[in-house]
């Protein structure tokens, strides 16, 4: 495969799809000696010898092999093959399998040869499939590696190792994604943002949508990777702002993913999230609505004041799906087997103090004849309910203490 000529290459493939087929009318024992001795001169001699011993030959039947004797049923003795010392043809028919660093040699070298056939991804994805089975991280990795951001890759393969990487990221063991994990993900993110050197064309939407579901994965399975830093999150939300409305669910879901790697963040990363989840919660994009009103919900415990804040501004969304869940995120979650709430209500007095630092105006009567509101109506609305509950909330816990102080006396 290393020769420049095409006519050279169809040939090397010609002759292992024969090999593949395992043609008819020949014998098994004579195949496997004609197989062997083809083997032989592919992992000792490389390709070009190969390939030019292969120039003269019109099919798989008319290659040469050399004479063997059989000296038992099934069982076959070849000579050497010509240019084969005897060490190397004892390496060529031994029956023992090879040393690990030989097998890992010839899995690269099978992988390298692969990788030079510009085969479609349909065909390489079994391939990797297999491959990432293997108990060899190195080899895994390597693969993914080079697909995504290697120097020979192309469009094809950069989709294809995105595939795979998504079926890493959901199936390997946690020792084995503790150590591909890292480096699979700064070559995606490279691929992203298009710093990666190989970044001939605007990526195709389905490489993309690969993109966006191994950061989702990863996110589940790695969430240390992502809760020291906003940067991932607000990656995912410009995305959500230039990127084609076919690929904007996938960025939904990783955005939804990432929620539980932020659940003990610091409290400089929380600051930052509350203002990027401010910022959007008004954009112009519903997905980008949709997905701060989604973290107000999830992200933080419910006494946590900027996300019940959050979804009182989403209960005045024009979208319906966004009333609803900004709706849900004001209402306490239940414990699955009572059905009682499960949760406090934040402190009222810490719940107003946030609501005058975004809008100090509120505290003042409005003007005579004042038209526009500080915040919509149906805010207002959910406003009002909300702090009725916390007031309620805070008046019981009141009337407990009250209570046991008097049977105490």
């Amino acid at each position: 495969m290393a020769s420049p000529h095409q006519a050279t290459k169809l040939k090397v493939m010609e002759m292992l799809n024969h090999i593949n087929k395992r043609e008819w009318h020949m014998s098994t024992r004579h195949l496997r000696n004609k197989e062997k001795w083809f083997q032989s001169y592919f992992w000792e001699f490389g390709t070009y010898e190969l390939t030019t011993r292969m120039s003269s030959c019109d099919s798989f039947e008319d290659f040469p092999v050399p004479a063997t004797s059989v000296t038992q049923e099934g069982t076959a003795a070849p000579d050497a093959p010509p240019g084969l010392s005897p060490d190397q043809a004892t390496r060529v028919w031994e029956r023992h399998p090879p040393r690990c660093e030989q097998l890992v040699q010839r899995k690269l070298g099978l992988l390298n040869f692969v990788g030079e056939l510009e085969l479609g991804a349909d065909l390489l994805c079994p391939l990797f499939l297999v491959a990432s089975v293997d108990n060899n991280e190195k080899v895994a990795k390597r693969v993914c590696i080079d697909c995504i951001s290697g120097a020979g890759s192309t469009t094809r393969l950069k989709q294809a190792g995105m595939e795979f990487s998504v079926w890493i990221f959901k199936h390997a063991v946690d020792r084995q994604l503790k150590v591909m994990a890292p480096l699979i993900l700064s070559g995606v993110i490279k691929l992203l943002t298009g710093s990666s050197p190989v970044k001939e064309m605007l990526l195709p939407n389905r490489c993309e949508l690969f993109c966006y579901q191994a950061i989702g994965q990863l996110a589940q399975r790695a969430p240390h990777l992502f809760s020291g830093s906003t940067e991932m999150v607000i990656r995912l939300f410009e995305a959500l702002k230039v990127e084609a409305v076919s690929t904007r669910s996938n960025i939904q879901e990783a955005l939804a993913s990432l929620t539980g790697a932020f659940k003990d963040c610091s409290s400089e990363v929380a600051a930052e999230l509350e203002a990027l989840l401010l910022k959007h919660v008004k954009a112009e994009e519903d997905e980008a609505r949709f997905c701060s009103v989604l973290w107000a919900s999830r992200w933080n415990s419910f006494t946590h004041t900027p996300s019940r804040y959050l979804c009182m501004l989403g209960a005045a969304d024009t979208k319906l799906d966004i009333r609803e869940m900004a709706q849900q995120g004001l209402v306490p979650p239940k414990n699955e087997k009572t059905g009682a709430a499960d949760a406090a209500y934040p402190s009222l007095k810490q719940m107003l103090d946030y609501i005058y630092q975004q809008q100090d105006r509120i505290r003042s009567p409005a003007p005579i004849g004042e038209q526009i509101l500080l915040f919509p109506s149906k805010t207002y609305v959910a406003m009002i309910e909300f702090l009725k509950k916390c007031f309620e909330a805070e008046r019981k816990d009141m009337l407990v203490v009250l209570r046991v102080k008097s049977h105490c006396q």
